[in-house]
């Protein structure tokens, strides 16, 4: 294997910013709670984006992530949530002047 193909194999954010999984290979294996545990939230809510489809599993002795798809996972999250926040939110109802 040339040396760049083993760098996108060792860096699972090669393409993209930094993520809580540069650390680890791309081929690493983790369990929904160790993700969980690196992107700072519950492991349900990685066990309801593999349910979804969101996030790629294997079922072999529980359920594991690979560290790649992870990360992918994370920046697709991030960068959705990063859109959201700069649309512009709708107005609030005008208020009616209620007579007594």
């Amino acid at each position: 294997m040339a040396d760049s193909e083993n760098d996108d194999l060792r860096s699972p954010m090669s393409s993209g910013r930094a993520t809580p999984f540069d650390d680890l290979d791309a081929t690493a294996v983790l369990t929904a709670a160790e993700s969980a545990l690196r992107l700072r939230v519950d492991a349900r809510s990685m066990r309801r984006a593999i349910g979804r489809g969101e996030l790629p599993a294997s079922r072999t002795c529980g359920i594991r992530v690979l560290a790649a798809d992870a990360a992918a996972w994370w920046r697709e999250r991030s960068v959705g949530a990063s859109a959201a926040a700069e649309q512009t939110r709708p107005e609030a109802p005008a208020r009616v002047a209620v007579s007594a």
